[in-house]
């Protein structure tokens, strides 16, 4: 079997958006904010511009050309998402977005669980907890680049198992909650970086979660004896624009 050039680049570029979120969200430093621009100059170059998505992340080069200081990054980090009267306007962690019937720790143990399920462990050198939007996004990155492997030895059947952890991994925590704190902090920021950038990251992760939803039920369906579906056709079709 041979792989499939288009599937690859795919899953690779979105393992790179991914990465580049969770980056994005770490408390900044300069060699960081530099690593950054040179990343985006790298996107803007690939297929990124065939995606919707991709309106809401051109404004993040502009701004990436001429960042802010890093004393203006750090003021704006911890306005954000670290302090507040009672709290910041959007914590980073999903424990704060959604219903807790049986208390944040059991939570946070289902989630460490569902992680293990996946084969994904916490970078031990980065402190962060475990329903941080850098471990889920970087979680996310991980399964993107298993998708991709498999695709590239060839083994459909991994590649498709990967697709539905992606899948699942989406709707029970990253896409219920992460859109709704990067509208919160885009508003909550203004224009410059965080602004900018939360409002790329919403863009994508909706837009992720219909891609994988599609690309998930076309794999299904073409199992089915009798149906032959591309699965390439059926992602543009979950392209759609933010609402």
């Amino acid at each position: 079997m041979t792989a499939r050039p288009r599937q690859i680049g795919l899953a690779r570029l979105r393992q790179g958006l991914y990465r580049f979120i969770a980056a994005g969200l770490l408390p900044p430093d300069q060699e960081r904010i530099v690593a950054l621009a040179s990343a985006i100059a790298v996107l803007e170059t690939s297929v990124i511009h065939g995606f919707a998505f991709a309106t809401w992340w051109h404004p993040l080069a502009a701004v990436l050309d001429e960042p802010p200081s890093i004393d203006v990054l750090e003021a704006d980090y911890v306005r954000l998402f670290e302090a507040g009267v009672r709290e910041p306007p959007c914590p980073l962690v999903e424990s704060a977005y959604l219903p807790l019937p049986r208390g944040p720790g059991a939570f946070l143990v289902d989630l460490d669980r569902e992680y293990r399920r996946l084969g994904l462990a916490a970078n031990p050198l980065i402190s962060l907890p475990v329903d941080h939007a850098v471990l889920q996004l970087e979680g996310m990155a991980a399964l993107c680049a298993r998708e991709a492997e498999a695709t590239d030895r060839g083994d459909d059947a991994e590649a498709k198992r990967v697709l539905g952890d992606e899948e699942r991994f989406l709707k029970r925590h990253l896409a219920r909650w992460f859109p709704v704190m990067a509208h919160r902090g885009a508003v909550a920021a203004g224009d410059g970086y965080y602004g900018t950038l939360l409002t790329g990251a919403r863009a994508f992760v909706h837009h992720d979660r219909e891609l994988v939803t599609t690309l998930a039920m076309a794999s299904r369906v073409a199992t089915e004896p009798g149906v032959a579906t591309d699965p390439r056709v059926a992602a543009h079709r979950g392209l759609e624009a933010v609402r």
